[in-house]
C-alpha cells in the first residue's frame, strides 16, 4: 500500500521536500521533529478513508488526533467516494497552499 495524493500534489511534494532534509533516517525522534515542524509551518494533510458507514475524510496526522473533518456517519459527507472528495476539495481549499489530501491504496 502506498499513498496517492488526489488533491494539491504541489503541497504534498513541498512537504516531501521538507521531510527530506528533516528526516535523516527512520529514527522516530527525527520523524517527530518534522512533523512538529510541518505542523507549525501550517502543512496539514487528510485522508479519505472508508468505514463501514462510507466514505469519510479525516486529518491524517496524530497531531490533529487524526480527529474527522468530514463524516459520513455524522451525515456531513453522502457516504460515496465522490462526496469524500467534494468535502476534501472544499477543506484543502480554504488554504491550497498548506493542505492536500491523499488515499491508501
Amino acid at each position: 500500500m502506498f499513498r496517492k495524493v488526489i488533491i494539491g500534489q504541489d503541497v504534498a511534494d513541498k512537504v516531501a521536500l521538507l521531510r527530506s532534509i528533516v528526516v535523516k533516517s527512520n529514527d522516530i525522534e527525527y520523524i517527530s521533529r518534522f512533523q512538529t515542524l510541518a505542523d507549525i509551518i501550517g502543512y496539514r494533510e487528510a485522508e479519505l478513508v472508508e468505514s463501514d458507514d462510507g466514505w469519510s475524510v479525516r486529518h491524517a496526522s496524530g497531531l490533529q488526533d487524526f480527529a474527522l473533518i468530514s463524516s459520513s456517519r455524522a451525515g456531513q459527507v453522502d457516504s460515496s467516494f465522490e462526496g469524500a472528495v467534494a468535502a476534501a476539495k472544499l477543506w484543502a481549499d480554504y488554504d491550497p497552499k498548506h493542505r492536500y489530501v491523499t488515499l491508501w491504496e
